[in-house]
């Protein structure tokens, strides 16, 4: 069996063409069960404990969008690549003002995602957990929010207020924890509203034999720049 090695860069580039959500060209997305197991790496310390503030941008999703964010614990993994591990980590220095990155692999033709890491900048930026507004620091929720939103098959969203949607380009002082509507909007057209789970169907399902499947390229999407640094003018 010959398998080729495909590498897409998608460069993510905010142009106001209108509103409402976005997805990426082919629109990758996660496959069934529809889930993305995590660890974090906390190796810095940005003056607090992120790994609940991490968790609970994953349950912001999870609260409106069927898909689940399982943190199975901490690594020492400090790098982005096709490990099989799906990676929450700090990055000494972002380019060019950027807080936070997520870099997704899926196959093709499938366009089937089946890894993504995230890295936030721990250098340039300063954090905060409070949630409330400041003109010095940024709030890790947001942030971690919307890198969720680009791991799960969300664009930049060619709109910026204050606080909505929470998948545009352009981050501010002040904090957007939630998915907002559009955000929503775009996430369950691949994974459905969040709802109780179904009874499993107690009757065995077999697969015919003889009947195999090939994956035939293998696909990347880099995403950046994912926010941007507004600075205050005095």
């Amino acid at each position: 069996m010959v398998q080729f090695f495909c590498l897409i860069v998608l460069i993510a580039v905010f142009i106001p063409v209108g509103q409402g959500y976005q997805h990426y060209a082919n629109q990758p997305h996660w496959p069934p069960p529809e889930q993305m197991n995590y660890r974090i790496n906390p190796s810095h310390d940005p003056g607090f404990n992120e790994i609940p503030i991490i968790t609970a941008a994953a349950q912001s999703w999870e609260n409106s969008v069927d898909f689940d964010f399982n943190y199975l614990g901490t690594t020492g993994i400090a790098s982005s690549g096709v490990d099989g591990t799906n990676v929450i980590y700090w990055h000494a220095g972002g380019a060019g003002g950027v807080l936070g990155y997520c870099q997704f692999w899926y196959w093709t033709p499938s366009y089937e995602t089946f890894e993504a890491d995230i890295w936030f900048d721990s250098m340039d930026a300063w954090w905060d957990r409070s949630g409330t507004c400041s003109g010095l620091t940024f709030d890790l929720q947001s942030v971690c929010a919307h890198e969720m939103g680009h791991a799960l098959g969300l664009d930049h969203e060619a709109q910026e207020n204050n606080s909505c949607p929470l998948m545009q380009s352009l981050i501010g002082p002040c904090v957007s924890r939630d998915p907002c509507q559009d955000d929503i909007d775009g996430a369950t057209y691949f994974y459905g509203i969040a709802g109780p789970s179904p009874t499993p169907d107690p009757m065995p399902v077999t697969s015919p034999a003889g009947i195999g499947l090939t994956l035939l390229l293998l696909g990347s999407a880099m995403v950046f720049p994912l926010f941007k640094r507004k600075r205050e003018k005095r």
